[in-house]
């Protein structure tokens, strides 16, 4: 599939305006699906554009888990940017969607506190950075011990730690990473 969606990106961007005027359940279901091949073909504007829409188009149908969702990506694509006032913004969109919604788990509020983690990375403001993965992974553990979600928490806290210079902390935290 991402061979195809390489050769026929073209077509595919010419009709994602269409898909913006269409119905909100199909335009949230493509924007999931090509998230993984714009992230790594490089379509980064695209990607950015759409998810912003999508949001749009998600909260005018009081879909806010998914709004929720597409502030998300937005906040991940500003990350990969470097952009760390953006990413904070986003992580703010992403919590409050996700409230609003009523239906925001230990997981959601894990991934936006991720999230809001990240742009303080971005911003060199590690004892927040730590304070955010920290909080993050504590919602993660009660989810489940030994998951994807608690290994890729403790990785984040880890690279953190290792930046400010707490290698003993960081190898200890990327270990039970491994572990898990």
């Amino acid at each position: 599939l991402p061979i195809l969606l390489k050769t026929g990106w073209v077509a595919v961007a010419a009709a994602l305006p269409l898909l913006l005027q269409g119905e909100n359940a199909r335009l949230q279901s493509v924007c999931s699906a090509l998230d993984t091949f714009m992230e790594f073909y490089g379509h980064w504007d695209e990607w950015l554009a759409l998810n912003r829409q999508a949001e749009e188009k998600a909260v005018e149908a009081e879909d806010l888990d998914s709004a929720g969702a597409r502030a998300y990506q937005s906040g991940w694509i500003n990350y990969l940017r470097g952009q760390s006032s953006e990413v904070l913004a986003c992580a703010e969109r992403c919590t409050a969607h996700w409230e609003n919604a009523g239906q925001a788990g230990a997981r959601e509020k894990a991934t936006a506190i991720q999230l809001r983690g990240l742009g303080y990375k971005l911003g060199k403001n590690y004892p927040a950075a730590i304070a955010a993965f920290q909080e993050a992974l504590d919602l993660d553990l009660t989810i489940a011990a030994e998951s994807e979600a608690v290994a890729t928490g403790l990785n984040y806290l880890a690279d953190i730690e290792k930046l400010q210079g707490d290698f003993s902390a960081a190898e200890r935290d990327f270990r039970k990473a491994l572990r898990v």
